[in-house]
């Protein structure tokens, strides 16, 4: 998919092939237009969930090899449909973490893609928020407390030049959202209260 991005858009039209230009007004109705049988085609052996230009593929199973084979047959679903419809799977962007149990034995996934094997991560940003693949809340926890310094620090800045009002407003819209964001998921994780004494 070849994308525009150049604030001149009537000259660079003509480049664009296939896909929808990123700073058109219709861009994001065209772009759920165009990948709308997505999540058809591979919900006979996964779950898919889209939100805006960003797309997660949840596959379960409790048995190693069949999440193996589940997950190559996931990924030559999504191959054939790109080729259908002249899109190309972005590997720098594509990650795969395998979600399970720390008391469980691990096996390495084999996960093939136009005999590319890919890599599977061990944390990544989602929405946000840093996921681990034992779901421990950790790595989330500690790049937030490396956040909430920086905005203590800013803070303790502005409480000699701005009156009460001005830092309530400061702490709402850097210092809350930011501790607030997802807490329902690692608010109740052993990493927290760091977090909240920091608080």
């Amino acid at each position: 998919m070849q994308f525009v991005n150049s604030p001149n858009l009537l000259s660079d039209w003509e480049v664009v092939r296939h896909g929808v230009p990123q700073v058109s007004v219709l861009g994001p109705l065209l772009f759920n237009v165009y990948i709308n049988d997505f999540p058809c085609i591979i919900n006979k052996v996964s779950h898919s969930i889209l939100f805006a230009d960003d797309t997660n593929i949840l596959v379960s199973s409790s048995d190693h090899d069949e999440l193996n084979s589940k997950l190559n047959s996931v990924l030559h679903c999504i191959s054939k449909q790109f080729q259908n419809n002249q899109l190309v799977l972005n590997l720098n962007k594509t990650n795969i973490v395998k979600f399970a149990s720390s008391n469980l034995v691990t096996y390495p996934l084999n996960i093939v893609h136009n005999n590319q094997a890919l890599t599977v991560s061990e944390n990544i940003k989602f929405l946000g928020m840093h996921l681990d693949c034992n779901l421990t809340w950790k790595s989330h926890t500690d790049n937030l407390i490396k956040k909430l310094i920086m905005i203590c620090c800013m803070l303790r800045k502005l409480l000699l030049t701005v009156n009460v009002k001005i830092l309530h407003m400061v702490y709402f819209a850097h210092f809350y959202s930011q501790i607030s964001h997802g807490i329902i998921f690692w608010g109740s994780c052993s990493s927290m209260r760091n977090v909240f004494i920091m608080h």
